[in-house]
């Protein structure tokens, strides 16, 4: 995964329900996103750590969650998942 310090999708799938943590985020939860897809997106912070979240989606709405640490076993299923939809 190449990861950089910008906010990238790696993995675009269904609607899982509120982004992770959205509701503790400044704009909070956005019931006009869901029903759409969930992007998984990653960045790695100036100490090389790699942050994930979630972002919802359903046409102009999104829906933000909270980033929070990626392990190893995270980032190989979201790997996982954006080699299936090719």
């Amino acid at each position: 995964m190449n990861v950089t310090t910008k906010w990238t999708t790696i993995a675009t799938v269904g609607y899982r329900g509120t982004a992770r943590g959205a509701h503790y985020t400044r704009k909070g939860e956005n019931r006009a996103a869901h029903g759409g897809v969930c992007f998984l997106q990653a960045r790695k912070n100036a100490k090389g750590v790699i942050y994930g979240r979630q972002v919802n989606g359903c046409g102009n709405h999104e829906e933000v969650g909270k980033p929070w640490a990626l392990d190893a076993d995270e980032i190989s299923g979201w790997e996982a998942c954006a080699s299936r939809e090719r």
